[in-house]
């Protein structure tokens, strides 16, 4: 008999120690509560803060919309230089057609005044 009372005693004890395991590791209410409440915290912010996928495609399709934008309306680097070499070309023969000061200069001097040209006039004999 006593034999059997030690072995109930001893399952007690090990019930007992079990229930104690448990207690600790247990979660309670209030801690299942405060992890709730801190998630649902998170889910809100984060709801209220993440963009939508109607929202990136809204972006993506103004951004795609920009691009293409600046692809027809950029000039490319060839089309620049096919510009530079004909303004370049321009300037070139400008420079080479042009009178310079210096050669206007020339000119003038070498040219008769105006009294000049009518005294050759009044002296000139026509072919008449």
């Amino acid at each position: 008999m006593e034999a059997i009372l030690n072995q109930i005693l001893d399952k007690l004890q090990m019930i007992e120690h079990e229930v104690s395991d448990i207690k600790t590791n247990m979660a309670t209410k209030q801690e299942l509560e405060e992890v709730k409440q801190n998630f649902s915290t998170e889910l809100e912010d984060i709801k209220a803060n993440m963009a939508t996928k109607q929202e990136l495609e809204e972006v993506k399709h103004s951004f795609t919309k920009e691009f293409e934008d600046i692809r027809t309306n950029m000039a490319t680097k060839q089309e620049l230089e096919e510009v530079k070499h004909s303004f370049t070309k321009e300037i070139e023969d400008i420079k080479a057609n042009m009178a310079t000061k210096q050669e206007l200069e020339d000119i003038k001097a070498n040219m008769a005044t105006k009294q000049e040209l009518e005294d050759i006039k009044a002296n000139m004999a026509t072919k008449q």
